[in-house]
């Protein structure tokens, strides 16, 4: 009786063993079959850790950035040479600019030296160079426009026009290379200054201390401005023998490769 009993027990453990192993195969079957969620396989991505690589990484990706932008800045900083000003690009209203005093007129006090040195050499070689006109404020350059407007309109034109006659040779406030303090006029700012031993000797010579004749007879179709011999601007001796060279304006140059490789 005993071992019937017995046998009937272990009959009934061996058949639960049984069925709980098959349970368990068949759950493990349908977790590796059954595909994994995307909220699941998000969930999953997001709790891996990252590996100091990945930091490493990013944080130089991130300083590579940052030495980008600033090396960026400094090179426009550097660049104020160049900073080109007319009706399409206006002088920012932020510019600020340190004066100096060279002949009783301002200029800006980085060029005050060279623009010196220039006049002293002219001198040597028996030109005599007289500085005319060069800072203006944007006041005094809007004051000097609506006098040119108004004496176009007394001959006749209307307002359209007065203005445009008047752009052809003043620029308009805002967008004048005299509020940069980069521009100079010279020797009483003349039509005929470029028949002048002065002028021919700034055209061989200006570029030397940094300073181009700004608005060529020939490139009046890019600059907007006609032809003025007497108003040279600094952009530095290796810009300004480089534009001669290459025969550009300020407009040209300033977004050409040679520019920017300087």
């Amino acid at each position: 009786m005993l071992k019937k009993a017995l046998y009937s027990v272990l009959t009934i453990l061996i058949a639960t063993a049984a069925i709980f192993g098959v349970s368990m195969l068949f759950l493990a079957v349908m977790q590796h079959a059954l595909p994994i969620s995307a909220g699941a396989a998000s969930s999953m991505a997001s709790s891996r850790p990252v590996s100091s690589e990945t930091l490493l990484s990013s944080s130089t990706a991130s300083s590579s950035a940052g030495e980008s932008s600033a090396s960026e800045q400094s090179f426009r900083q550097e660049e104020w040479p160049l900073i080109l000003v007319n009706d399409e690009h206006p002088l920012p209203d932020d510019y600020e600019i340190e004066l100096a005093q060279v002949q009783g007129v301002m200029v800006d006090s980085r060029i005050a030296s060279l623009l010196e040195e220039m006049i002293a050499a002219g001198e040597k070689d028996g030109v005599h160079l007289v500085l005319s006109s060069a800072y203006r404020s944007p006041q005094r350059q809007s004051q000097l426009f609506e006098q040119a407007v108004n004496e176009n309109r007394n001959e006749g034109m209307d307002s359209s026009e007065a203005e445009a006659v008047a752009a052809n040779s003043i620029a308009r406030p805002g967008s004048s290379e005299h509020s940069t303090g980069l521009a100079v006029d010279f020797n009483g700012v003349s039509e005929e200054f470029d028949t002048t031993p002065e002028y021919r000797w700034l055209m061989k010579h200006a570029a030397d201390y940094g300073f181009i004749l700004r608005y060529a007879e020939e490139k009046e179709s890019i600059t907007g401005i006609r032809f003025e011999p007497w108003h040279f601007r600094y952009v530095g001796s290796e810009h300004a023998r480089e534009i001669n060279r290459l025969g550009l304006c300020l407009e040209e140059y300033a977004g050409s490769p040679s520019a920017s490789s300087r």
